[in-house]
Protein backbone atom coordinates (compact mmCIF):
# COMPACT_ATOMS: atom_id res chain seq x y z
CA UNK A 1 0.00 0.00 0.00
CA UNK A 2 2.91 2.36 0.60
CA UNK A 3 2.41 5.28 2.96
CA UNK A 4 -1.19 5.14 4.28
CA UNK A 5 -1.40 8.94 4.30
CA UNK A 6 -0.47 9.18 0.60
CA UNK A 7 -2.03 8.10 -2.69
CA UNK A 8 -1.22 4.42 -2.11
CA UNK A 9 -4.62 3.44 -0.63
CA UNK A 10 -6.51 4.99 -3.56
CA UNK A 11 -4.24 3.29 -6.11
CA UNK A 12 -4.71 -0.04 -4.33
CA UNK A 13 -8.49 0.32 -4.38
CA UNK A 14 -8.48 1.24 -8.07
CA UNK A 15 -6.50 -1.92 -8.78
CA UNK A 16 -8.89 -4.02 -6.68
CA UNK A 17 -11.87 -2.60 -8.57
CA UNK A 18 -10.33 -3.25 -12.00
CA UNK A 19 -11.97 -6.29 -13.60
CA UNK A 20 -9.32 -6.32 -16.32
CA UNK A 21 -6.50 -6.54 -13.79
CA UNK A 22 -8.31 -9.14 -11.68
CA UNK A 23 -8.73 -11.32 -14.76
CA UNK A 24 -4.96 -11.34 -15.31
CA UNK A 25 -3.66 -12.10 -11.83
CA UNK A 26 -4.50 -12.64 -8.17
CA UNK A 27 -3.97 -9.56 -6.03
CA UNK A 28 -2.53 -9.93 -2.54
CA UNK A 29 -2.84 -6.50 -0.95
CA UNK A 30 -0.61 -5.72 2.01
CA UNK A 31 -2.41 -2.90 3.81
CA UNK A 32 -4.31 -1.73 6.84
CA UNK A 33 -7.89 -2.76 5.98
CA UNK A 34 -9.41 0.06 8.03
CA UNK A 35 -7.34 2.59 6.08
CA UNK A 36 -8.71 1.19 2.81
CA UNK A 37 -12.27 1.32 4.17
CA UNK A 38 -11.78 4.92 5.27
CA UNK A 39 -10.36 5.77 1.85
CA UNK A 40 -13.50 4.30 0.20
CA UNK A 41 -15.72 6.48 2.37
CA UNK A 42 -13.58 9.54 1.64
CA UNK A 43 -13.89 8.94 -2.13
CA UNK A 44 -17.56 8.01 -1.99
CA UNK A 45 -16.91 4.47 -3.23
CA UNK A 46 -18.53 1.26 -2.05
CA UNK A 47 -16.22 -0.98 -0.06
CA UNK A 48 -15.10 -3.81 -2.37
CA UNK A 49 -15.98 -7.40 -1.56
CA UNK A 50 -12.62 -9.01 -0.89
CA UNK A 51 -11.16 -11.60 1.43
CA UNK A 52 -9.37 -10.20 4.47
CA UNK A 53 -6.91 -12.16 6.64
CA UNK A 54 -4.48 -11.23 9.37
CA UNK A 55 -0.74 -11.28 8.79
CA UNK A 56 -0.37 -14.33 11.02
CA UNK A 57 -3.11 -16.29 9.22
CA UNK A 58 -1.57 -15.44 5.85
CA UNK A 59 1.88 -16.61 6.91
CA UNK A 60 0.50 -19.92 8.22
CA UNK A 61 -1.80 -20.61 5.24
CA UNK A 62 -0.55 -23.22 2.77
CA UNK A 63 -3.55 -23.13 0.40
CA UNK A 64 -4.19 -19.57 -0.76
CA UNK A 65 -6.59 -20.81 -3.45
CA UNK A 66 -9.26 -20.92 -0.74
CA UNK A 67 -9.47 -17.13 -0.96
CA UNK A 68 -10.81 -14.77 -3.63
CA UNK A 69 -8.66 -13.35 -6.40
CA UNK A 70 -8.27 -10.22 -4.25
CA UNK A 71 -6.90 -10.92 -0.78
CA UNK A 72 -6.11 -8.21 1.78
CA UNK A 73 -3.41 -9.08 4.30
CA UNK A 74 -4.46 -6.83 7.15
CA UNK A 75 -1.77 -4.98 9.10
CA UNK A 76 -4.04 -3.30 11.66
CA UNK A 77 -1.58 -0.81 13.13
CA UNK A 78 -2.84 2.73 12.40
CA UNK A 79 -4.13 4.81 15.33
CA UNK A 80 -6.79 6.97 13.66
CA UNK A 81 -6.67 9.48 16.52
CA UNK A 82 -3.23 10.49 15.22
CA UNK A 83 -3.82 9.82 11.52
CA UNK A 84 -4.31 12.55 8.92
CA UNK A 85 -4.31 12.22 5.14
CA UNK A 86 -1.35 13.99 3.56
CA UNK A 87 0.53 14.40 6.85
CA UNK A 88 3.95 12.88 7.52
CA UNK A 89 3.98 10.78 10.67
CA UNK A 90 6.10 8.19 12.42
CA UNK A 91 3.32 5.59 12.51
CA UNK A 92 2.78 5.89 8.76
CA UNK A 93 6.50 5.43 8.14
CA UNK A 94 6.53 2.37 10.40
CA UNK A 95 3.54 0.77 8.66
CA UNK A 96 4.98 1.49 5.19
CA UNK A 97 8.18 -0.32 6.19
CA UNK A 98 6.24 -3.26 7.67
CA UNK A 99 4.15 -3.64 4.51
CA UNK A 100 7.24 -3.73 2.30
CA UNK A 101 8.92 -6.33 4.51
CA UNK A 102 5.77 -8.48 4.59
CA UNK A 103 5.52 -8.42 0.80
CA UNK A 104 9.18 -9.41 0.49
CA UNK A 105 8.57 -12.29 2.93
CA UNK A 106 5.69 -13.46 0.73
CA UNK A 107 7.84 -13.26 -2.40
CA UNK A 108 10.72 -15.19 -0.83
CA UNK A 109 8.36 -17.88 0.46
CA UNK A 110 6.77 -18.26 -2.98
CA UNK A 111 3.29 -17.06 -2.02
CA UNK A 112 3.47 -14.30 -4.65
CA UNK A 113 5.33 -13.95 -7.95
CA UNK A 114 6.09 -10.22 -7.91
CA UNK A 115 5.76 -7.10 -5.78
CA UNK A 116 4.28 -3.78 -6.94
CA UNK A 117 4.95 -1.10 -4.35
CA UNK A 118 2.92 1.98 -3.49
CA UNK A 119 4.67 5.34 -2.93
CA UNK A 120 6.38 5.84 0.40
CA UNK A 121 7.42 9.02 2.17
CA UNK A 122 11.16 8.97 2.93
CA UNK A 123 10.79 11.53 5.73
CA UNK A 124 8.14 9.40 7.46
CA UNK A 125 10.36 6.36 7.01
CA UNK A 126 13.26 8.15 8.67
CA UNK A 127 11.03 9.42 11.49
CA UNK A 128 10.17 5.77 12.21
CA UNK A 129 13.86 4.93 12.54
CA UNK A 130 14.44 3.28 9.13
CA UNK A 131 17.36 4.85 7.28
CA UNK A 132 16.63 3.63 3.76
CA UNK A 133 16.60 6.13 0.89
CA UNK A 134 14.01 4.08 -1.00
CA UNK A 135 12.37 0.75 -1.81
CA UNK A 136 15.27 -0.45 -3.93
CA UNK A 137 17.75 -0.62 -1.07
CA UNK A 138 15.30 -2.64 1.06
CA UNK A 139 14.82 -5.23 -1.67
CA UNK A 140 18.57 -5.39 -2.32
CA UNK A 141 19.27 -6.00 1.37
CA UNK A 142 16.69 -8.77 1.70
CA UNK A 143 17.80 -10.40 -1.56
CA UNK A 144 21.38 -10.67 -0.23
CA UNK A 145 22.82 -9.15 -3.42
CA UNK A 146 26.27 -8.44 -1.95
CA UNK A 147 26.18 -4.87 -3.32
CA UNK A 148 25.65 -6.11 -6.89
CA UNK A 149 22.29 -4.65 -7.83
CA UNK A 150 20.72 -1.77 -9.72
CA UNK A 151 17.34 -0.17 -10.40
CA UNK A 152 15.57 -0.95 -13.67
CA UNK A 153 12.51 0.75 -15.14
CA UNK A 154 11.01 -1.58 -17.72
CA UNK A 155 8.48 -1.00 -20.48
CA UNK A 156 7.90 -2.69 -23.84
CA UNK A 157 9.05 0.51 -25.59
CA UNK A 158 12.30 1.19 -23.72
CA UNK A 159 14.01 -0.03 -20.58
CA UNK A 160 16.30 2.16 -18.46
CA UNK A 161 18.73 0.89 -15.86
CA UNK A 162 20.50 3.29 -13.52
CA UNK A 163 24.11 3.16 -12.37
CA UNK A 164 23.25 5.41 -9.42
CA UNK A 165 20.02 5.84 -7.45
CA UNK A 166 18.62 8.03 -4.67
CA UNK A 167 21.39 10.63 -4.57
CA UNK A 168 21.87 14.26 -5.54
CA UNK A 169 23.36 15.21 -8.92
CA UNK A 170 26.49 16.58 -7.24
CA UNK A 171 27.19 13.14 -5.76
CA UNK A 172 26.86 11.17 -9.00
CA UNK A 173 30.44 11.57 -10.37
CA UNK A 174 31.90 10.49 -7.02
CA UNK A 175 29.81 7.31 -7.02
CA UNK A 176 30.82 6.18 -10.50
CA UNK A 177 33.43 3.57 -11.29
CA UNK A 178 34.12 1.32 -14.26
CA UNK A 179 33.23 -1.69 -12.12
CA UNK A 180 29.88 -0.23 -11.11
CA UNK A 181 28.93 0.64 -14.68
CA UNK A 182 30.05 -2.77 -15.94
CA UNK A 183 27.94 -4.45 -13.25
CA UNK A 184 24.96 -2.39 -14.41
CA UNK A 185 25.51 -3.53 -17.99
CA UNK A 186 25.82 -7.19 -16.99
CA UNK A 187 22.78 -7.08 -14.71
CA UNK A 188 20.73 -5.42 -17.44
CA UNK A 189 21.79 -8.02 -19.98
CA UNK A 190 20.90 -10.88 -17.63
CA UNK A 191 17.55 -9.38 -16.61
CA UNK A 192 16.40 -8.64 -20.16
CA UNK A 193 17.48 -12.09 -21.27
CA UNK A 194 15.00 -13.47 -18.75
CA UNK A 195 12.23 -10.98 -19.57
CA UNK A 196 12.50 -10.95 -23.36
CA UNK A 197 13.83 -14.51 -23.78
CA UNK A 198 16.30 -13.22 -26.36
CA UNK A 199 19.57 -11.32 -26.42
CA UNK A 200 18.95 -7.59 -25.79
CA UNK A 201 20.72 -4.72 -27.51
CA UNK A 202 22.07 -2.17 -25.08
CA UNK A 203 22.86 1.52 -25.34
CA UNK A 204 25.11 3.16 -22.72
CA UNK A 205 24.53 6.85 -22.05
CA UNK A 206 27.13 9.42 -21.09
CA UNK A 207 27.23 11.52 -17.95
CA UNK A 208 28.10 14.90 -19.48
CA UNK A 209 26.65 16.82 -22.46
CA UNK A 210 27.89 15.33 -25.74
CA UNK A 211 29.25 12.40 -23.69
CA UNK A 212 32.08 14.65 -22.47
CA UNK A 213 33.28 15.55 -25.99
CA UNK A 214 36.62 13.78 -25.41
CA UNK A 215 37.19 15.52 -22.08
CA UNK A 216 35.92 18.97 -23.06
CA UNK A 217 32.95 18.74 -20.66
CA UNK A 218 33.04 17.33 -17.15
CA UNK A 219 35.99 15.74 -15.42
CA UNK A 220 36.73 12.95 -17.88
CA UNK A 221 34.10 10.58 -16.46
CA UNK A 222 33.44 9.08 -19.89
CA UNK A 223 37.14 8.34 -20.48
CA UNK A 224 37.87 7.14 -16.93
CA UNK A 225 34.74 5.10 -16.19
CA UNK A 226 32.22 4.70 -18.98
CA UNK A 227 34.47 3.79 -21.92
CA UNK A 228 36.46 1.20 -19.93
CA UNK A 229 33.19 -0.38 -18.77
CA UNK A 230 31.96 -0.56 -22.37
CA UNK A 231 35.21 -2.16 -23.54
CA UNK A 232 35.05 -4.68 -20.70
CA UNK A 233 31.47 -5.49 -21.69
CA UNK A 234 32.50 -5.97 -25.32
CA UNK A 235 35.09 -8.52 -24.20
CA UNK A 236 32.30 -10.55 -22.61
CA UNK A 237 31.30 -11.47 -26.18
CA UNK A 238 27.70 -10.35 -25.87
CA UNK A 239 27.50 -10.00 -29.64
CA UNK A 240 26.86 -6.24 -29.50
CA UNK A 241 27.73 -4.74 -32.87
CA UNK A 242 27.60 -1.16 -31.64
CA UNK A 243 27.62 -0.24 -27.99
CA UNK A 244 28.02 3.53 -27.85
CA UNK A 245 28.17 5.83 -24.86
CA UNK A 246 26.05 8.61 -26.37
CA UNK A 247 22.82 9.88 -24.83
CA UNK A 248 20.17 9.88 -27.52
CA UNK A 249 17.21 7.68 -26.68
CA UNK A 250 15.06 10.81 -26.52
CA UNK A 251 14.09 10.16 -30.16
CA UNK A 252 12.70 6.76 -29.22
CA UNK A 253 10.52 8.06 -26.40
CA UNK A 254 9.27 11.23 -28.08
CA UNK A 255 8.57 9.90 -31.57
CA UNK A 256 8.06 6.19 -30.69
CA UNK A 257 10.20 5.06 -33.60
CA UNK A 258 10.28 1.27 -33.93
CA UNK A 259 13.99 0.64 -33.57
CA UNK A 260 15.91 -2.51 -32.56
CA UNK A 261 16.98 -1.06 -29.22
CA UNK A 262 15.56 -2.92 -26.25
CA UNK A 263 17.44 -1.27 -23.41
CA UNK A 264 19.33 1.78 -22.33
CA UNK A 265 21.71 1.95 -19.41
CA UNK A 266 21.53 5.54 -18.30
CA UNK A 267 23.40 7.58 -15.75
CA UNK A 268 21.87 10.89 -16.75
CA UNK A 269 19.88 12.00 -19.78
CA UNK A 270 21.44 14.65 -21.99
CA UNK A 271 19.99 15.69 -25.30
CA UNK A 272 22.44 16.76 -28.02
CA UNK A 273 23.94 14.26 -30.47
CA UNK A 274 27.69 13.99 -30.81
CA UNK A 275 28.73 15.95 -33.93
CA UNK A 276 30.10 14.25 -37.01
CA UNK A 277 33.85 13.78 -36.70
CA UNK A 278 36.16 12.29 -39.32
CA UNK A 279 38.41 10.66 -36.70
CA UNK A 280 35.59 8.38 -35.58
CA UNK A 281 35.42 4.81 -36.92
CA UNK A 282 33.15 4.42 -39.95
CA UNK A 283 30.68 2.23 -38.08
CA UNK A 284 30.30 4.87 -35.38
CA UNK A 285 29.97 7.75 -37.88
CA UNK A 286 27.22 5.83 -39.69
CA UNK A 287 25.64 5.19 -36.32
CA UNK A 288 25.52 8.91 -35.50
CA UNK A 289 24.27 9.84 -38.98
CA UNK A 290 21.51 7.24 -38.73
CA UNK A 291 20.17 8.69 -35.51
CA UNK A 292 20.36 12.18 -36.98
CA UNK A 293 18.27 11.06 -39.94
CA UNK A 294 15.80 9.52 -37.52
CA UNK A 295 15.28 12.88 -35.83
CA UNK A 296 14.32 14.37 -39.21
CA UNK A 297 12.10 11.49 -40.28
CA UNK A 298 10.31 10.91 -36.99
CA UNK A 299 8.03 14.00 -37.04
CA UNK A 300 7.10 13.27 -40.65
CA UNK A 301 6.09 9.71 -39.78
CA UNK A 302 4.15 10.52 -36.65
CA UNK A 303 2.46 13.88 -37.31
CA UNK A 304 -1.33 13.30 -36.99
CA UNK A 305 -2.25 15.63 -39.84
CA UNK A 306 -0.47 13.76 -42.64
CA UNK A 307 -2.60 12.36 -45.43
CA UNK A 308 -2.25 8.74 -46.43
CA UNK A 309 -0.44 9.26 -49.79
CA UNK A 310 2.22 11.42 -48.10
CA UNK A 311 2.58 8.93 -45.28
CA UNK A 312 3.32 6.18 -47.82
CA UNK A 313 6.07 8.30 -49.38
CA UNK A 314 7.63 8.89 -45.98
CA UNK A 315 7.45 5.20 -45.11
CA UNK A 316 9.15 4.29 -48.41
CA UNK A 317 11.90 6.81 -47.69
CA UNK A 318 12.25 5.41 -44.17
CA UNK A 319 12.61 1.89 -45.61
CA UNK A 320 15.24 3.18 -48.03
CA UNK A 321 17.22 4.60 -45.12
CA UNK A 322 17.20 1.17 -43.49
CA UNK A 323 18.48 -0.41 -46.73
CA UNK A 324 21.13 2.28 -47.13
CA UNK A 325 22.44 1.66 -43.62
CA UNK A 326 22.64 -2.11 -44.14
CA UNK A 327 24.47 -1.76 -47.48
CA UNK A 328 26.88 0.78 -45.98
CA UNK A 329 27.71 -1.53 -43.08
CA UNK A 330 28.22 -4.55 -45.33
CA UNK A 331 30.47 -2.65 -47.73
CA UNK A 332 32.68 -0.98 -45.16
Amino acid sequence: MGDPAGVGPELILRAARSLELRSQCDLHIFADWKVLQECCRHLGWSIPEVSVVSVEAYQECDNLQLYDTVLVIDHAEIDFAQFEIGKVSQQCGHLAFRLIQSSIDAAISGKISAVATGPINKLALKAAGYNYPGHTEMFAERAATDDRWCMMQYSPTITCTFATVHCGYAQVPKLLSAERILDTILLTDAALNRILRKKPKLLVCGLNPHAGESGLFGDGEEERFISPAIEAARKKAFGWKVLCRQTRFLFLTVYRIAMPLCACITIRVTFPLRPWHSSLPLIQRLDYLWFGLQSIMAPLLTSPGKEKPNRIVYLLLYAWLHLWLIVSLLSR
